[in-house]
């Protein structure tokens, strides 16, 4: 284990709240990025299910 990762693990352990608030701040960030993902992709296969519809009774 280098330097870096010995500092790095000691100030976690010293910092408990801080690091589990940025732990928690990663878990809700790509949760809400993956919404996002979820909705735009729903979004995009509304509109094509839509546009199938629309014009097959033309």
């Amino acid at each position: 284990m280098n330097i870096v990762n010995k500092v790095t693990v000691r100030h976690m352990k010293q910092n408990k709240k801080r690091t589990l608030v940025t732990i928690l701040g990663v878990i809700i960030s790509a949760a809400m990025i993956t919404a996002v993902a979820t909705l735009a992709v729903s979004f995009m296969e509304l509109m094509q299910r839509q546009t199938i519809v629309g014009n097959h009774f033309k």
